[in-house]
């Protein structure tokens, strides 16, 4: 389940990623860039749901032990990254809704609207925005990161790579 989750969420930030770095290019007022919202708001809530999954599967489950050919100080850098991963993974969708949440009284939230709180201020609009913009980069950070880790693991053959291949 764990390895499902984990391809699954991947494969949505690094779309979430490339939706959100569009939605700069697009006009402010176009239909274009309210269709990219629509889809990056979605998907960001779907990574959050996923996301809360994965922590009450890891919170449930034990972790499995790091590969002996890390070293204890390569682990501890790995399980720092993981815990990160899941603090971005959960402040990006939420500080994302907050934005939309405070643009408007309804919000639209996979076919459900929910409530919002209305127009807030600029000053904590900006700020929202810098938090969701400031995260979003990190994130984008630690996903090129994870990767050239896992490539590196790949060519090491020290078997952490295929540990989160199906069937590994």
């Amino acid at each position: 389940m764990h390895k499902l989750l984990h391809w699954v969420v991947a494969a949505a930030v690094i779309f979430q990623l490339y939706l959100g770095f569009e939605l700069g290019d697009l006009p402010q007022e176009s239909a274009e860039r309210l269709g990219v919202l629509r889809w990056h708001a979605t998907i960001g809530v779907t990574i959050f749901v996923l996301m809360l999954v994965r922590l009450a599967w890891r919170l449930t489950h034990a972790v499995p032990p790091a590969p002996t050919t890390l070293g204890p100080r390569l682990a501890r850098v790995a399980r720092a990254v993981h815990i990160a991963f899941y603090v971005v993974l959960l402040i990006l969708p939420l500080s994302g809704l907050s934005l939309v949440a405070g643009a408007s009284d309804r919000v639209p939230v996979l076919g459900i609207e929910l409530p919002g709180f209305g127009p807030v201020s600029e000053a904590l609009r900006g700020t929202l925005w810098l938090i969701h913009a400031t995260v979003a980069i990190a994130t984008s950070v630690m996903v090129v990161g994870h990767v050239c880790a896992a490539v590196r693991h790949a060519m090491l053959r020290d078997g952490t790579f295929s540990r989160m291949l199906p069937g590994g």
